[in-house]
């Protein structure tokens, strides 16, 4: 990814927006939120980008949380 925000042994975990490492209904959510917020003005953080982004465009766009489903299905 374009960003690394990661401090030593604090891995991040790709879709997991609520830093509770794992990825679940919450982080969609999360997700949603950013693109509420992206709708009016407000870009994401850097941390947002370097979780969320998970087709790794450098953006989060309704593809990401489309990718975060993806992720939470192949656990299921």
């Amino acid at each position: 990814a374009a960003f690394s925000l990661q401090k030593k042994g604090d891995a991040i975990v790709k879709g997991d927006l609520t830093k509770d490492g794992k990825v679940n209904v919450s982080d969609i959510m999360a997700a949603c939120k950013i693109l509420a917020r992206k709708s009016a003005g407000q870009d994401p953080t850097e941390d947002e980008i370097a979780r969320g982004d998970v087709n790794g465009d450098t953006k989060i766009t309704i593809t990401d949380v489309m990718g975060i489903c993806k992720i939470i299905a192949k656990k299921a």
